[in-house]
């Protein structure tokens, strides 16, 4: 058993000496071997360095021309246009301004913000408003209505004391709808954020020109920006309790003003009339 070690340290010097003769060999013009064998090795070239940064650097064309008409209502169209400056400051002009100077991209981006906006104008403009509010609109809400009071009922049973009067809501809306529920859009932040995003994804079909549309990136940035930081927000600020309740507070006390002030007028005209009768019938 002892040329076992022997074997080994045989092994060992000749694999040594061969890697040492196979390394010189390569030693010679190795670098022309290299990137034969190899192309996709190769440095990268930065010749082109100067040529983008003089790109970003460019100054903005001359022929985009920004419109403030979007609605035809000069009111409208002023607060639409301070909307659009807003979006632009918070959302693109942070990170923008890190990459290039030039002022161009956000020139172009409130452009087809403009244009958006006007193509969706024109869309409401087109939409039969009569006909929805006074027949589609009401016939929803007499429905919803309708399974809340259902729901509430059913809530007040011994039968159902287990479950809440929003899975009761739902639970008659699926028997309603025939197997239809929408228990997993308003329950769900995830389920919710996805249905948004489809639905604003339509609007941008329609409100936008098909050359951005197809523009992929441009399409999920938007859809993300008004999905994520509007819509949702928005639907979470009108849902809380305590707003709800400062609207209702606010709006009574509103009616309240306009009932004094109407009382405290008719006062005065009423007054104001005794005292002209008055003095036709001194004199």
């Amino acid at each position: 058993m002892l040329y076992l070690p022997k074997v080994t340290i045989f092994l060992s010097i000749y694999l040594n000496s061969f890697l040492i003769s196979v390394g010189w060999i390569f030693s010679f013009d190795s670098d022309k071997w290299w990137f034969t064998l190899h192309r996709s090795h190769l440095q990268p070239s930065f010749s082109c360095l100067p040529k983008v940064n003089e790109c970003l650097e460019m100054k903005p064309k001359n022929d985009i021309k920004l419109e403030k008409r979007i609605t035809g209502s000069p009111v409208i169209d002023d607060q639409l246009q301070v909307i659009v400056e807003y979006i632009l400051r918070d959302f693109v002009t942070p990170w923008y301004l890190e990459i290039s100077p030039n002022p161009e991209f956000i020139l172009q981006l409130q452009q087809g913000l403009q244009q958006s906006l006007t193509s969706l104008s024109n869309k409401c403009k087109s939409t039969d408003w009569v006909g929805y509010l006074t027949t589609r609109l009401v016939e929803d809400i007499a429905s919803h209505l309708r399974l809340f009071r259902e729901a509430k009922t059913s809530a007040k049973s011994k039968e159902a004391a287990s479950k809440d009067l929003v899975e009761h809501f739902f639970d008659k809306e699926f028997e309603k709808e025939k197997d239809f529920c929408r228990d997993s859009i308003c329950l769900k932040k995830d389920i919710e954020k996805d249905y948004l995003s489809d639905l604003v994804e339509v609007i941008l079909y329609y409100s936008i020109p098909p050359s951005e549309f197809a523009n992929m990136p441009l399409r999920t940035a938007i859809v993300e920006i008004v999905v994520s930081s509007l819509i949702m927000p928005l639907f979470d600020r009108i849902s809380e309790p305590d707003y709800i309740n400062s609207l209702i507070v606010g709006f009574v006390s509103v009616i309240d003003i306009l009932c004094y002030d109407i009382s405290v007028s008719y006062k005065i005209e009423v007054n104001m009339e005794y005292v002209v009768t008055y003095k036709f019938y001194i004199l």
